[in-house]
């Protein structure tokens, strides 16, 4: 959630109702899920509400807590929202009244041929900021940095299902599905500068690969802290999987061109991408000759009126300071293990500044930086 104390107002990013990729049983767009809703602080009362995805069966619940932004047009300052979804789509959204400040239109997008299911025929895009995050892939674009690579990608993408954006997971055939279940983008959210005017997004190039299965009918599940109660009819096999990702079977590298990780800057005054400059460096990749790898990121940024941007995260255990105007990287170190916060800034009273991380003791499988119990160091640079 994110408070405007100011207008008396909350700002809440919903998730996905459940099953994530079945949705037979709640026909229809399924409100107040995968919204940015807000409410009257005083009590409690809806005001607007916005919905990011309808309909979710692609598990692309809204990740991310809500940032207030301002946009200028006309030489008039307008309150804002800035909501980045898993799919990698920027809505700038009035403050007030939930009012899309760029075009958004309902695009179709394709059915799915699971029993039962309905898919909804349209989905919300921005006309501006366009996506960030990769939507499609064609076989030119498949990833060819070694010819095993290339023949085992190629081999993987004759096989499935790919209509484009909001590709539906179906039965009779494997889907391809941008993005990743992770994002895109995700919990991190974004930053924002006021005097460029420029919100801040990392986001992950990453694809799901997926089946529907029929499910025994004796089959019961249970949601956290929730009852047990009968499983939806059909569920996502290879959901949260090491073969639920679209990657190279042997590397586990993305199966489309790099970059796989990329970090932005979105000028919200303009709704055009000032810069975009890949985050994370594949060291393997690299070593052959593959440059501006990008890699995977699970950690968000903060950005500092000096005009720095700190964000670490990356699979390569780096944090890094970016020319927050430029993009261009003016420091970097590398943590002890790998991190999986947002960076946070303090003074003491002396004067001196830091900035801080925490890191985890150990790598993590597909999906996560360090395993959620892994033994943790809080690290502080000193600014000189």
């Amino acid at each position: 959630m994110t408070v405007d104390p100011a207008r008396h107002m909350v700002f809440v990013a919903t998730g996905n109702p459940g099953d994530s990729f079945y949705g037979g049983d709640r026909p229809g767009t399924n409100l107040y899920a995968n919204c940015v809703v807000a409410l009257d602080a005083d009590t409690g009362k809806l005001k607007w509400y916005f919905q990011i995805v309808h309909h979710d069966i692609y598990d692309f619940d809204v990740p991310a807590a809500p940032a207030l932004i301002e946009v200028t047009r006309n030489g008039r300052k307008i309150p804002a929202v800035a909501q980045i979804a898993k799919h990698g789509l920027l809505f700038i959204l009035d403050r007030a009244t939930g009012k899309p400040l760029y075009e958004v239109e309902e695009r179709p997008v394709p059915k799915t041929d699971v029993p039962g299911e309905h898919a909804w025929p349209t989905q919300p895009f921005p006309v501006k900021p366009p996506p960030l995050a990769r939507l499609s892939v064609t076989e030119a674009e498949l990833n060819r940095t070694t010819p095993e690579t290339a023949a085992a990608c190629e081999a993987l993408f004759k096989t499935l299902k790919h209509d484009g954006p909001f590709t539906a997971y179906n039965t009779s055939q494997r889907s391809l599905v941008f993005t990743d279940t992770g994002g895109g983008a995700n919990w991190y959210g974004v930053s924002f500068d006021p005097r460029l005017g420029y919100v801040y997004v990392n986001i992950n190039q990453l694809a799901a690969v997926g089946r529907l299965i029929p499910r025994k009918p004796e089959e019961t599940i249970r949601y956290t802290a929730g009852p047990t109660r009968p499983a939806m009819p059909y569920t996502n096999e290879e959901a949260y999987t090491p073969r639920g990702g679209f990657n190279d079977p042997v590397t586990g590298r993305p199966c489309f061109q790099p970059p796989w990780g990329e970090l932005f800057a979105v000028n919200v005054n303009t709704g055009d991408i000032a810069w975009r400059v890949p985050l994370g460096t594949d060291e393997a990749m690299e070593a052959r000759g593959v440059k501006n790898t990008g890699t995977r990121s699970v950690a968000g940024s903060f950005v500092t009126s000096s005009g720095l941007l700190f964000i670490a995260g990356t699979a390569d255990r780096q944090l890094r300071a970016f020319d927050s105007a430029t993009g261009k990287v003016v420091w970097s170190t590398t943590t002890e293990g790998p991190v999986r916060s947002n960076p946070m800034t303090y003074k003491v009273k002396n004067g001196k500044q830091y900035v801080l991380v925490y890191a985890a003791s150990a790598g993590g499988g597909r999906g996560s930086a360090a395993p959620a119990t892994s033994n943790v160091q809080v690290i502080a640079y000193a600014l000189p």
